[in-house]
């Protein structure tokens, strides 16, 4: 069997375990680290890119991300969770604190050692039009819209507006408790239609 052959092979086999698996392997294995972000990157991009004007930043909070996933590989634990759980939980961190600064924290990258990496106009171009962000924006507007009125507004004010739940129930004049019983209905809803829940985080805030 040839390198390349071999190669493909340990590609094969990775490709086969679970989120979680990959997470465990990637502590003696970048090559499974490795196939997680083949896995995850193009998605995450998309999250990030719907909320930068920028490509290079979204760009750059994908790497900023992955960075404190290889960071922080010993804390997860997949009976509190799962990984994309964990995983966008972390992005969705890093989405926050870049909108607070109106910049990218690069401090992963540099405890882990990960060069800055700054793309050229035509490979950010080329990322843009491999990530259907008006189809991925189009379809969730379309499944939001069918919602309850309650319930849409609850979800949007608490994920598409990122407000805590205080501030949610507040704007809705309910109880809190209430608010989050209306957000775990409408991510339940939004699972339904579009076969995964859409705000991919560890929401127990």
């Amino acid at each position: 069997m040839s390198v390349g052959d071999d190669e493909r092979a340990r590609r094969r086999d990775l490709g086969g375990l679970s989120d979680a698996e990959l997470l465990a392997a990637a502590l003696e294995d970048g090559r499974a680290f490795a196939e997680f972000y083949r896995r995850h990157g193009r998605r995450l991009f998309a999250f990030f890119r719907v909320r930068c004007a920028e490509p290079q930043d979204a760009f750059d909070l994908v790497s900023e991300t992955f960075a404190e996933v290889l960071d922080c590989l010993e804390r997860f634990d997949p009976d509190r969770g799962e990984a994309t759980a964990w995983l966008f939980g972390i992005a969705r961190n890093k989405a926050r604190r870049f909108a607070r600064r109106g910049r990218v924290d690069l401090s992963a990258r540099r405890r882990v050692g990960v060069r800055r990496e700054v793309l050229s106009a035509d490979d950010l171009e080329k990322i843009d039009a491999e990530v259907d962000l008006r189809g991925a924006r189009i379809e969730l507007e379309e499944a939001l819209h069918g919602l309850s009125g309650p319930v849409r507004a609850a979800v949007t004010l608490r994920f598409v507006e990122d407000r805590p739940y205080p501030a949610v129930a507040e704007t809705l004049r309910i109880t809190e408790a209430t608010a989050r019983k209306r957000v775990s209905r409408g991510l339940s809803q939004l699972a339904d239609q579009l076969g995964s829940n859409p705000f991919e985080v560890d929401d127990h805030e």
